[in-house]
């Protein structure tokens, strides 16, 4: 009979430990201690994205030389791209800027591309939303225009070329860079762009320098009243502040 008990009360504390073991070892291994996670687990906190938009581009005509000081851009398309957060979207979330240049948004945490075509640039701006706080992206873009000395059309061969003279003392665009002919035709109109890529350059001589165009439309500027051929570069910087409550953050 006492071996009998003995036997019971063994069993009862091996029981005792077995269900120790199995509870301590559910919340040690992450992959059981997932599965007992509540399906509807809570995102984290969102934070902001502010994005002001500045250019010397003077949008009253095609051709124009630049301002003289940058000012805001416009009702400008942006979008931004998904790389790593909490919920990723296929689709590139879409942005455009106020009358002021900016364009704002909250996001979920985690690491984004902002987009923003202009013209011959292709920008991208990596940049990283983190909870509770503000990143504030500042886009500069600086437009270069040279008005056109002289102009030669070329059709020989595959591809039409178009050299022109410039004036200048230093290099004004590099071989494979995307550049713009802003032409104004005599007679009423506010003129034309047409994109090309530099195909050759002469180094600048006597304050001049020769370079050879491949436009993506043949062009004939001998009878064009006004000409320029425009350069675009682009800087950005990127901050992060924590977000006030009840004040709004410029960039």
């Amino acid at each position: 009979m006492l071996v009998s008990a003995a036997a019971v009360v063994a069993l009862v504390v091996v029981a005792s430990l077995s269900v120790a073991v199995v509870d301590s070892h559910s919340f040690s291994d992450p992959l059981l201690r997932d599965l007992i996670r509540p399906a509807a687990a809570p995102l984290p906190k969102s934070g902001t994205l502010m994005v002001r938009m500045f250019s010397n581009q003077d949008f009253s005509s095609v051709v124009s030389s630049p301002l003289t000081t940058s000012i805001p851009v416009p009702n400008w398309p942006l979008s931004l791209v998904t790389i790593n957060s909490s919920v990723i979207s296929d689709e590139p979330i879409t942005l455009t800027t106020d009358v002021v240049g900016l364009a704002s948004d909250t996001l979920l945490p985690g690491e984004y591309v902002l987009q923003a075509p202009y013209n011959t640039l292709d920008i991208e701006v990596p940049l990283q939303i983190f909870s509770g706080n503000t990143t504030s992206v500042q886009l500069n873009v600086t437009e270069g225009a040279y008005p056109l000395i002289y102009s030669e059309a070329v059709d020989v061969g595959a591809r039409p070329s178009v050299y022109v003279e410039l004036p200048s003392s230093g290099p004004i665009a590099n071989v494979s860079e995307p550049v713009t002919l802003q032409v104004r035709n005599e007679g009423p109109g506010t003129g034309y762009e047409v994109f090309a890529t530099v195909v050759s350059e002469q180094l600048p001589a006597q304050g001049t320098q020769w370079l050879e165009l491949e436009p993506q439309v043949p062009v004939d500027l001998s009878g064009a009243a006004t000409a320029l051929l425009a350069t675009w570069t682009y800087s950005s910087s990127v901050t992060v502040r924590p977000t006030l409550e009840n004040a709004t953050l410029l960039v």
